[in-house]
């Protein structure tokens, strides 16, 4: 893996940092001055360097300044607590950390800069390979057995006028029932006509939280870790990437019924061919179990829900070319990664049929 240099004066944030990256491999060096910093650059040759703003004996900017001045080109991710110091990035830094950081969003982050995700791939035209068929299954067995049982009562209740009209009622609502699944089930496994169009990311984005319902409660304080800096033109279907990203909101919403922390970052890698956004929450969170199926058709642990918001934000991210990553744990938030390229790359068939 990678030698990282953590340049920060606080025990807590290194001890806090190494724990976070450590585990996936990395070698974590610290130095908590700027001098030191300097030194440890020459000594360690770490391949990427997380810089904190405000150094006890000179500031963070000037150390970057002289690292570059040495000709070192490895990846700089500037870390502060305030995000006043944006216009920095483009000039000394490849990314801005804001602190407190938690693990999900250094893990996205060091990911980014050190090594980019591989190009996008293209999307099959045969759709997304699910584990479904069992819960699917299960859905439709309800829709149809409710029929069936009315029938039955039908049978025994004939002449109650009553019941028949509550019959009709009933039985026409379970075979809509049916119906839309049989039609969600179809479309899931349809490709998507995607309808790209230039976006600017962090517009576009701020815009669609601020028209979700989640922001209008009270009990619910959003925060924003934008390092605009570092995002990347994108050119992506604005309608379906909505939908993607509203699934995961309402899901958050659901997520925190007492009220909670919605954070939501967004940033680009070292060579500007992805952007990432994520989205967490502080709610209830998943069990493994629940977690393991997140993405599974029509599984849901929800009353009078259909299961298929995150189906269809992945396979929205996915027919982008990018992909999507979820963690969670009980009492403990969820955190959706959104990996999303900057063009969407051409469909295996579109290349095939090209001349």
């Amino acid at each position: 893996m990678a030698k990282i240099l953590v340049v920060d004066d606080s025990d807590l944030i290194c001890q806090a940092t190494r724990d976070y990256l450590e585990p996936l491999g990395h070698e974590i060096n610290v130095a908590k001055t700027g001098a030191s910093a300097l030194a440890s650059v020459e000594e360690k040759q770490p391949q990427l360097v997380i810089m904190d703003v405000q150094l006890p004996d000179i500031s963070g900017f000037n150390v970057c300044q002289q690292i570059r001045e040495k000709g070192h080109t490895f990846p700089i991710l500037l870390s502060s607590a305030s995000n006043s110091f944006g216009s920095w990035v483009d000039q000394l830094a490849q990314g801005f950390l804001f602190k407190p950081y938690t693990q999900a969003v250094l893990r996205s982050k060091v990911e980014a800069l050190l090594e980019s995700p591989p190009e996008p791939t293209a999307p099959e035209d045969n759709g997304l390979s699910w584990n479904w068929s069992g819960t699917f299954i299960h859905h439709l067995r309800n829709g149809i057995g409710c029929i069936g049982g009315l029938i039955d009562m039908f049978k025994v209740k004939r002449n109650d006028k009553a019941f028949q009209e509550q019959f009709i009622d009933l039985a026409q609502q379970a075979v809509a029932t049916s119906i839309g699944l049989l039609e969600e089930f179809g479309q899931l496994n349809q490709p998507l006509e995607l309808k790209p169009a230039p976006m600017q990311l962090d517009l576009w984005l701020k815009d669609l939280v601020q028209k979700n319902p989640l922001v209008r409660s009270s009990q619910i304080a959003v925060h924003w870790q934008m390092d605009v800096g570092s995002l990347a033109p994108l050119t992506a279907d604005p309608a379906f990437l909505a939908r993607a990203l509203n699934a995961v909101l309402d899901n958050a919403l659901e997520a925190m019924p007492k009220g909670g922390t919605l954070t939501i970052t967004a940033h680009g890698d070292a060579k500007k061919r992805w952007n990432f956004v994520m989205i967490q929450d502080t709610g209830n969170g998943m069990d493994e179990y629940v977690l393991e199926h997140a993405f599974v058709p029509f599984f849901t642990m929800k009353k009078d829900k259909k299961g298929m918001g995150l189906s269809w934000a992945q396979k929205i991210v996915m027919a982008h070319g990018g992909n999507l990553e979820i963690s969670s744990a009980v009492n403990n938030g969820t955190s959706v990664l959104f990996r999303i390229p900057t063009k969407i790359p051409a469909r295996k068939t579109d290349r095939q049929e090209a001349p």
